[in-house]
This record gives structure tokens, sequence and C-alpha cells, in this order.
């Protein structure tokens, strides 16, 4: 169980908060990692695809025939389905936040006070109560039957009893409880704004859809442009045709080799689950804790593996000599 401490923290004073908001240990929160709207923009608009089709166009377009050149309508949908699709994911991961916006009791000049989550400063001494978020990463230094849940940032069901000296992190609610913590990291440097943060970022992810997509945009660069080629001779040597009529003949030859669908299915898949993902709330980021902390964990997990792989395998051994083994000869 807790300690209970009789001592009372007075707090910051008011001078000592004054010197950690010029040296800059606030809680404020980190700006957004992700990309841009006019990078979004820029990257769906500038792609293999719509690069291959805007040339094909450019073709048709110097012909004059532009009822030949509809085909230019898929850079606009390939572009637009991509865009749409991740602004959407990027302002839903914008909303992103694992601590709320409830204003912690802080002790400052020996007084309680409620302030804004960005006013806290490195040091201060934060109150809890049951129900409230722990807004920044700290120390424990009072603790009353103080139990902690950790479950959003760990994936642990069980409440986390907290004594005087014991680490508690930004995120967490208190179940039941008294108590007050020094907060010891603050703004970016706290751990629900790392999590936050590596959620938001944009991040490349090699996937056997992409990887698929741009060996088949690989292989079809290669054929296009021998294939338009051996079209314009054609054309012009074997069908006598003007230059015009040729141009337009390659065009209708090499516009169906383009596989237009791949453009809207690429982005389409990168991004509705990560827009869906950050919809479902807290879910990511505590899958990203989890993720981390199992990382951190591996030697030690991989440790005991071993450790009841040779416990089993002793087991089998000695079933297997009395007889009882699962193998085909023990079963026969």
């Amino acid at each position: 169980m807790s300690t209970p401490v009789s001592a009372r923290n007075a707090g910051l004073t008011s001078q000592e908060v004054a010197d950690r908001v010029a040296a800059g240990d606030v809680n404020t929160q980190p700006g957004k990692t992700g990309r841009s709207v006019g990078q979004i923009v820029w990257a769906n608009i500038f792609t293999p695809i719509n690069g291959i089709l805007g040339v094909l166009f450019a073709i048709v377009a110097y012909t004059g025939s532009l009822i030949n050149g509809l085909f230019g309508l898929l850079i606009v949908a390939n572009s637009g389905i991509g865009m749409i699709q991740e602004i959407r994911a990027k302002r839903t991961l914008d909303r992103l936040s694992i601590v709320g916006q409830a204003m912690p009791t802080v002790r400052r000049d020996g007084e309680s006070r409620l302030i804004p989550p960005d006013q806290v400063v490195l040091g201060d001494i934060i109150e809890l109560a049951p129900g409230e978020q722990i807004v920044v990463d700290g120390e424990t230094v009072e603790a009353e039957a103080l139990d902690v849940d950790e479950s959003l940032l760990t994936g642990e069901a069980d409440a986390v009893d907290k004594s005087p000296g014991d680490e508690i992190m930004s995120g967490s609610f208190v179940v039941s409880g008294s108590g007050a913590y020094r907060a010891t990291k603050v703004g970016a440097d706290a751990y629900a704004a790392k999590i936050a943060a590596e959620a938001s970022k944009f991040t490349l992810v090699s996937s056997e859809l992409r990887s698929g997509i741009n060996k088949i945009l690989a292989v079809i660069t290669v054929i296009l442009i021998p294939a338009g080629a051996l079209t314009i001779y054609n054309q012009l040597v074997i069908s006598r045709q003007d230059l015009d009529d040729a141009l337009l003949g390659m065009v209708a030859a090499l516009v169906p080799m383009v596989p237009e669908g791949t453009g809207a299915a690429r982005p389409a898949a990168s991004s509705a689950p990560t827009g869906t993902a950050a919809r479902r709330g807290r879910r990511a980021p505590a899958s990203l804790a989890a993720r981390g902390r199992t990382a951190r964990g591996a030697r030690g997990a991989s440790r005991a593996t071993a450790a009841l792989a040779a416990t089993l395998a002793s087991r089998r051994a000695r079933l297997g000599s009395w007889g009882l083994g699962s193998g085909p000869s023990a079963r026969g």
C-alpha cells in the first residue's frame, strides 16, 4: 500500500516559477510533425502515374485534339483521391491528444491553485485526486492509498499502486487515493507528448502493396519508351500518316498500358488505415507505448522464452522415455 506522508511540500515560489518560464521549462506542447497541406498536395500531384499521363496528355495537347485527351481527368482523380484521404487523416491526427485540457491543481507559494496545463513548469508540485489526469511526468512526493490507471499508456488493466519516489507518467489517471507529485518532464519531454508526436509523424512504411506498385511502374516505364518508338515508326513509315495522327495513335496505344488504378489505390490504402486508427481515439498511442515498453524488455523476454523452451523440451523427452510422447511412434 502507499505510505501516507504528513509533511506538505509548499511548492515553488513565484520567483522560481518566473525563472523556469524564462528558461523555457514550461509544459508547452510541441508542434505537429506531420506533412503540411502544401506538402500533401505536392506529393499527390507529382507522382509517377501522373507524370506518365501528363506527358501523354501534353503530346495530345500539342496535336490540338483535346477530345482525345480526356484521360487527363485521371490525373485530377488520382490527385484528388490522394489529397482528400491524406488531409482527412492529417486533420484527425492533429486533433489527437492523450492529455486533456483539465486544469491541474499546483502548489505555489504554499497555496493550491488551478492553472492551465500549458502553465505547468518544471519542479511544480501537482496535487492528485480521484478521477484526475496526470498532465506531465513526475516523481511521487506524497501518496495516501494512491492508485493510478496506466492502461492508456501501457495496456496494463490493473491499477498501479504509487508510493513516494515512484515514477508517474503523463496520460495516466488517478483511480483512488490522493497525493502529489513533482514535475520532472514537461512539454515535448513528457511521455504522453512523445507518444502523440510519434503517432502523428509522417513515415513511408514499406509494404507489399507499395513495393508491388513500384515494381509495376518500373516495368511499365521501361516498356513504354520502346513501345512508343515502335508505334511512331509504324504510323509514320509503314502507314504513311502525318505526324499528328501518328502521335495520337501512339498515345492511344500507350494509355491502356498505364495502370491508372494504382494511383488511387496507393494513397487510399496508405492513409485510410491511419485515419481510422486515429479516429478510434487513444488506441494508436497506447499501442505505440506498449511496443516501446515491449522493445525495452525484449532481452528479458527472450531469456524467459529460452528457459520455457528448455523446460518443455525436457518434459517431452521424459514423456517419450515413458512411452507417453505425442509423436507418431508413441501413438502407434
